[in-house]
């Protein structure tokens, strides 16, 4: 008897060793442990029936599950997926699925929160037909760059219960007048050349970080500008455009990496659980390697905290 119920404990150690949530115990700001395992996938409406296309980044690795990122891009989502695949591949490697939708081709659906928890309820029902990893569906994090942030916030009030942090890269949206009463910790991004360019002041990551509730975190980043977080040759698209002042191009490479470990920090001490060893990369300027003009944090507030 006493070997069948050792028997029996092994058993139910195995099944919950497996099933347990990956965390990565390095450092935020250097590439993660699973970089080498990232795969993409793109999802087409006309091949799969997602209601969105989107791009999902995603670590081959099986031993234990992984937590989401939802990822919102700019001008409203309308920007491909793989205009940040070197941060989005980057964020992966920390022990995420990164789900990147795009609009462009999805029939004017964007502006929709409904239509993105359509979409989220689509990866949780199909998703594991397309990656080989597993996903914790109860550890989630959402992220957005720019006017992708105006959809992020209101799909997030629509169903508060779902997202654990929030990542807001240089956030615009006209909407937002009225202070949040979500309670979700969120970071909240901006850079020096952007000002009167690509980001409005009064509507900017300031008046953001002001109308949140808790917990907030706030970074300002001198010498690049709105376009920093985009691919090289994205970087390159908005510079020949001139819609935003994106600076020399010098440092884009840190600043890249600078971001993805800001976005790692946020989902590795929310989803993943490790609040303590995450607070510094976050409210330290001595642990973050970017040329910082402000840092800002408030986390004593009841409820929902980092």
């Amino acid at each position: 008897m006493t070997l069948f119920v050792l028997f029996l404990l092994n058993i139910l150690l195995f099944v919950t060793d497996t099933n347990a949530l990956y965390v990565d115990e390095g450092e935020p700001y250097d590439d993660g442990p699973l970089l080498d395992t990232i795969r993409r996938v793109e999802l087409r409406r006309n091949e799969t029936g997602i209601p969105i296309y989107t791009t999902v980044f995603y670590p081959d690795y099986t031993d234990d599950t992984v937590g989401l990122y939802f990822y919102l891009g700019g001008w409203g989502s309308t920007l491909p997926g793989d205009s940040y695949a070197e941060t989005l591949t980057d964020v992966a490697s920390h022990g995420f699925v990164v789900a990147a939708a795009w609009s462009l081709f999805s029939n004017g659906s964007s502006a929709d929160p409904q239509t993105f928890l359509n979409l989220l309820d689509w990866l949780q029902d199909n998703l594991d037909q397309y990656v080989t990893s597993r996903i914790d569906w109860g550890a989630v994090g959402y992220g957005c760059h720019s006017a992708g942030c105006g959809q992020i916030l209101p799909l997030t009030d629509l169903r508060p219960d779902i997202p654990q942090s929030l990542v807001f890269l240089e956030p615009f949206w006209l909407r937002f007048t009225e202070p949040s009463d979500l309670k979700i910790p969120a970071f909240m991004y901006g850079t020096e050349l952007s000002d009167y360019s690509c980001s409005i002041p009064g509507f900017d990551y300031y008046r953001w970080y002001d109308q949140w509730t808790c917990s907030r975190f706030l970074h300002r980043i001198a010498d690049v500008g709105h376009c920093a977080v985009l691919d090289q040759v994205w970087w390159e698209a908005c510079r020949l455009v001139g819609a935003c002042n994106v600076g020399t191009g010098e440092n884009l490479a840190r600043h890249r990496q600078y971001v993805q470990g800001v976005t790692a920090a946020m989902l590795m001490g929310t989803v993943q659980g490790q609040t303590a060893r995450m607070l510094p990369y976050l409210t330290a300027a001595s642990h973050i390697p970017e040329n910082l003009i402000d840092l800002k944090a408030d986390f004593s507030c009841e409820g929902k905290k980092l």
